[in-house]
């Protein structure tokens, strides 16, 4: 079976900081468009640039907002970031219990070995993280002409980051909100030992 890719650069939808594409040419910044076509599959793999992974540091209470072991610049809770998580939450919540009514036998994961075990019925979702260079430096416009989107660009990025080589990351010592979320609405889970996070900071 064909992998179907999907990357959203996250944001609001209405502010127009949103954009998405997927490998078989489509994007746009409209987020009915990316939900009609993620309903349309069963099996697909949904990439996102915000914070998926919090992690977790009970034994050093003041570094709980200090970078992620991966993270060069800016930690994960420092502004942007910071607001992308809380977006990305609201996201999540939104779009898991319209897959999970749509199909109540499919499953979430983040942990690409179990997902490509799969064929049918399978989630596989994963986090980005595009700054540096390779981040768009383009002024956000809702027009239908993506070329002039930066968020379609940054989905772009981060799908091509997918497609050639990266390493996972292990899921130790971090929530993993995907997994979380989708318990709390019933959808039915795979466990994950590891986690995708694509960087693109070159």
């Amino acid at each position: 079976m064909d992998e179907y890719i999907v990357s959203v650069d996250m944001g609001s939808p209405i502010r127009g900081t949103f954009g998405w594409c997927d490998n078989q040419g489509n994007s746009g910044d409209d987020i009915d468009d990316l939900v009609e076509h993620l309903l349309s599959k069963s099996y697909f793999s949904l990439g996102i640039e915000a914070p998926l992974f919090i992690p977790i540091r009970s034994k050093s209470l003041a570094s709980f907002t200090r970078k992620r072991d991966f993270e060069e610049a800016r930690p994960w809770s420092a502004g942007a970031g910071a607001c992308v998580t809380a977006i990305n939450i609201g996201f999540l919540c939104s779009i898991l219990p319209l897959i999970h009514e749509k199909n109540p036998n499919v499953e979430l994961t983040t942990d690409i070995a179990e997902w490509k075990k799969r064929t049918n019925n399978c989630i596989l979702i994963w986090e980005s993280f595009i700054t540096g260079k390779v981040h768009s430096t383009r002024k956000a416009s809702k027009t239908q002409d993506s070329d002039v989107n930066q968020h379609i660009q940054d989905a772009r990025t981060a799908m091509k980051k997918y497609e050639s080589d990266f390493d996972p990351i292990s899921n130790n010592g971090y929530l993993n909100l995907p997994l979380a979320i989708a318990k709390e609405i019933g959808m039915n889970t795979i466990a994950s030992s590891t986690q995708i996070i694509i960087i693109g900071d070159k």
